[in-house]
């Protein structure tokens, strides 16, 4: 980590991928100067990136999970990204947030998460592209691996049958989404306590 909030990964894997996703979401600083093949691996490469703020994205476009523990939110609203990661960082700085736009990518990228690096909770929009939270619920219910992860669903709409939907496969709680602060805190109260009680059982 250097002082000026940037820090550097450390990357090897096939070239064309790891470029390509650099230049989507950060800064290659060492290409192509300092790329050199590994002794035995004529295949794979060593690259070093500078990234600014963007760790947990860039590992995400590569289905690998952040070291430390964090919180999958599944929303496709840029606004409510935003909104999350900005008291995240403030509020929970020991907590990553990882973001992903639809209920699809959630499923893929918990399949490519190891046991001891999955999630701490899973918040999900309702309204989700490709596939609802109600549909993700059902998916991850189906695997017993997924079980002890608490499962959040907020929304814009409160009708009964989404809530009921929810419910049934696996969430603890279901919130209509906030329109002032004090609404928001009172969610963010839940989502604290869940997250302090998973931090408290972590091996």
């Amino acid at each position: 980590m250097h002082a000026n909030g940037l820090f550097d990964i450390f990357i090897s894997g096939n070239i064309t991928n790891i470029i390509s996703n650099a230049l989507c979401y950060g800064q290659v600083v060492s290409y192509p100067p300092l790329i050199c093949p590994f002794p035995d691996a004529t295949s794979s490469f060593f690259i070093i990136f500078r990234m600014e703020n963007l760790k947990s994205k860039f590992l995400l476009s590569l289905g690998m999970p952040p070291s430390k523990p964090y919180v999958l939110l599944a929303e496709d609203d840029e606004d409510d990204q935003q909104y999350l990661k900005e008291v995240f960082v403030s509020r929970l700085d020991m907590v990553d947030l990882v973001n992903v736009s639809n209920g699809s990518d959630v499923i893929d990228f918990l399949q490519n998460c190891p046991d001891d690096r999955l999630p701490l909770l899973i918040l999900l929009d309702f309204k989700l592209p490709k596939m609802t939270a109600g549909d993700t619920l059902q998916s991850l219910a189906a695997n017993r691996r997924y079980d002890t992860i608490p499962k959040m669903v907020w929304s814009t709409s409160n009708r009964p049958e989404y809530v009921h939907e929810c419910m049934e496969w696996g969430a603890t709680h279901y919130f209509l989404k906030p329109s002032s602060m004090d609404e928001f805190s009172h969610i963010f109260v839940r989502i604290v306590e869940t997250i302090k009680f998973q931090l408290s059982i972590l091996p």
